[in-house]
């Protein structure tokens, strides 16, 4: 079983690899989970952009039609922001909360940035030693060779998006 696992692993990040290396290809994947709450857990299904003058609703879900039934659901918007909250390298606390992957690790709830610059761990700060990053990445001989910043430089490049460094000096 563990071969079979590594074999696609393998294939799945050459894919991956040839995607990213090359303008002339490109990588998707249709992912389908199921999810087993814990007991008594809470879930909020997702909300509905809407103009205020077209419904006096405060809230409006988000609803899909299952079994010819309307019921709330969970957005892909919503689904990626929870995949997205992996950033758990920011602190050597191992209770720290994850963060949703961004360049400065900016924590809503308590608004402030968990990677502000003056800390050296923001991903502009990080990326400047990518050299470093790439040769550790390459000796590297299993997952705990490799330092959370490469984890994390590696999860915000592949989130995506638009980096605005600021002016070019």
């Amino acid at each position: 079983m563990e071969k079979d696992t590594a074999k696609i692993l393998k294939g799945l990040a050459t894919e991956i690899e040839t995607a990213l290396a090359s303008p002339r290809y490109y990588w998707s994947a249709e992912i389908t989970a199921r999810l087993k709450p814990g007991f008594c857990a809470e879930i909020f299904p997702s909300q509905c952009f809407t103009d205020p003058s077209d419904s006096d609703a405060s809230k409006v879900l988000a609803t899909i039609n299952y079994q010819g039934a309307k019921t709330a659901c969970m957005t892909a918007d919503k689904v990626n922001a929870a995949i997205q909250r992996v950033d758990n390298w920011y602190s050597d606390d191992p209770n720290a909360s994850p963060l949703r992957v961004n360049e400065y690790g900016s924590d809503s709830h308590r608004n402030i940035a968990c990677r502000h610059p003056s800390t050296q761990l923001d991903f502009y700060t990080l990326l400047q030693g990518i050299d470093e990053q790439i040769s550790v990445l390459e000796k590297a001989k299993s997952l705990k060779d490799i330092p959370a910043s490469t984890h994390y430089i590696t999860s915000v490049l592949t989130k995506g998006g638009m980096f605005q460094g600021g002016k070019a000096k």
